[in-house]
């Protein structure tokens, strides 16, 4: 149901235009076997909708799949998940007449009534508060819940063609601490 209503009138690179509107569709580039595609970036059930349930890992490494030294871990900055507003701007759009932009608030409730706040201006092709709101909630949702970002290299024939960035996996890894016990980082 997210649909562009909008004119590509500047001339533009057509790669980065892609790259910079795509998330406003809540969908990402993906590249398998040399080919490029469009792949969600939610989690959806069969009919298309959303999935709102827990986000599913796509597969599971532990220390027998991943090349040693090649994991890189790198978290969030708690300042950078402070809790905040995103307002986003979309055009109303009546049969008869010219659009008028509108302005969506979307924010966890009971927080950041006095901001900050971030504007995502999607007026030049958005036309449905719905769109709007998805869209907002996409952004709100992936500042509070993504902590982390994992990097890492797989052995060969580890069936990677079957991943592409930005799908979420699991790595489970043993942590041998001292002798005789030993605990499993989970990731």
């Amino acid at each position: 149901g997210l649909l562009f209503n909008g004119l590509i009138s500047d001339p533009t690179n057509l790669a980065d235009w892609v790259s910079s509107t795509l998330p406003y569709f809540l969908l990402r580039e993906s590249r398998s076997s040399g080919k490029k595609g469009l792949r969600p970036l939610l989690p959806f059930n069969a009919n298309g909708t959303i999935n709102t349930g827990p986000v599913p890992w796509l597969r599971t490494f532990n220390e027998d799949s991943i090349i040693p030294g090649s994991l890189s871990i790198s978290y969030v900055p708690r300042a950078d998940r402070m809790p905040f507003c995103v307002q986003v701007v979309w055009r109303q759009q009546p049969d008869d007449g010219l659009g008028l932009a509108r302005t969506a608030e979307v924010r966890y409730g009971g927080s950041a009534l006095d901001g900050p706040y971030e504007q995502h201006d999607l007026s030049e092709f958005c036309a449905t508060e719905d769109h709007a709101f998805k869209v907002g909630a996409y952004i709100l949702a992936r500042r509070r819940y993504i902590d982390h970002r994992l990097t890492l290299k797989v052995r060969p024939g580890d069936l990677r063609d079957l991943l592409s960035p930005g799908d979420i996996v699991r790595v489970r890894l043993r942590r041998i601490a001292n002798v005789g016990s030993a605990s499993v980082h989970d990731y």
